[in-house]
């Protein structure tokens, strides 16, 4: 039999090579999560809760969202089915780079048109907030953290819930905090949101609330022009732009 101090030294020894080896396995999942620096997440609507119409996916006012990155560069693409009505397919594109922030609509109904975009400066995106607590635009809500840990598309995400008043609702979202994609840029009524959702709401104007879901993170090159405005575009200022929602 082992004399005490050897045997207390023993089980010390033991419980450094336990404690050691969930550091590596903590280690090795943290390298295994996909970082982001560059590359594309792709979102679907995965379900659809209508408000002022029949509940039917082939009218879905959104199909896709495809989000780009790239170092400080950003953008967003909101792509919408054509439907029964005869509305044509469009995507609505918001390009984020040093200069601000672009949103340009391609719709076969605008072809005849002139291409236009409207902009909005970086001194102008930094006093949106305030804009939009005057101007009422924004829902008033809370973000209220579980630190519930789980693991999408590679990556670790939390449970999060936004929490309305008015109206009264909550929203269950997974939240990916180590990405950084602006993602409240593109979608003001997130602006209080750290990180980026993997699972989120899409409210189109009260008209129809979607939920959506990551698809895909795909980490890859995403070519420089992707985050540039053409010298054919006119540039407009942002009072002049339409919304980023259909006009029902």
């Amino acid at each position: 039999m082992l004399h005490s101090p050897f045997k207390s030294s023993l089980n010390k020894m033991k419980k450094a090579v336990v404690i050691a080896f969930v550091f590596m396995l903590s280690a090795i999942h943290v390298n295994a999560q996909v970082k982001f620096t560059e590359g594309v997440i792709i979102f679907k609507v995965d379900s659809i809760l209508s408000h002022k119409r029949p509940i039917d996916s082939s009218s879905v006012s959104v199909s896709e969202i495809r989000l780009y990155k790239k170092n400080n560069l950003r953008r967003m693409d909101i792509i919408s089915p054509s439907t029964p009505d005869s509305m044509s397919s469009f995507t609505i594109t918001q390009i984020l780079n040093e200069k601000g922030m672009y949103l340009v609509i391609d719709s076969p109904l605008l072809n005849s048109l002139r291409k236009s975009a409207s902009f909005e400066t970086i001194e102008e995106l930094e006093q949106r907030p305030a804009h939009f607590a005057i101007s009422g635009k924004i829902t008033h809500c809370t973000y209220r953290e579980t630190f519930k840990k789980v693991i999408v598309l590679g990556t670790q995400a939390e449970t999060v819930y936004r929490v309305e008043k008015d109206p009264d609702r909550t929203w269950k979202l997974l939240v990916a905090k180590n990405i950084d994609t602006s993602f409240s840029l593109f979608l003001p009524e997130y602006q209080k949101l750290t990180g980026t959702p993997l699972e989120f709401y899409f409210d189109d104007n009260n008209i129809e609330l979607l939920h959506l879901k990551a698809q895909s993170i795909t980490e890859k090159p995403i070519d420089d022009a992707l985050f540039t405005i053409g010298p054919e575009f006119d540039i407009l200022p942002a009072e002049t732009k339409i919304s980023p929602s259909k006009t029902n």
